[in-house]
């Protein structure tokens, strides 16, 4: 069996295996995780971590996505403060659909609170 070496992961029988880095999952310099048994950045934070490219040399790419229904993320870090853009929820299409003349959605204050 063909196994790879942290911080990569992935194993085969009979063959050499595709390394995976999911920089989520760490630990490594650069990772969301950066120690054995350590916290994720973004989980700690109430985020959720993604990584877009699992290559093993694709560094830096992770990030930090709020949960809905915020819309903000952040690469490589934790995102300072989760927004709520009531306009993307739901506001585009009433304002959209007003009688003439057209509307426009704009949220002024885009806080959890959704004031």
């Amino acid at each position: 069996q063909c196994k790879c070496q942290a911080p990569l992961s992935g194993s085969t029988t009979r063959g050499a295996a595709s390394c995976l880095l999911n920089e989520c999952m760490g630990p490594c310099d650069a990772c969301a995780v950066t120690s054995a048994g350590g916290a994720n950045v973004c989980a700690a934070a109430g985020q959720t971590c993604v990584d877009t490219d699992l290559a093993p040399g694709s560094r830096g790419d992770w990030k930090c996505v709020c949960k809905e229904p915020s819309v903000t993320e952040a690469v490589a870090g934790a995102v300072r403060a989760c927004e709520v853009d009531e306009c993307v929820l739901h506001g585009t299409q009433v304002c959209a659909a007003a009688a003439p003349p057209p509307q426009v959605c704009m949220d002024g204050n885009k806080t959890q609170d959704r004031d």
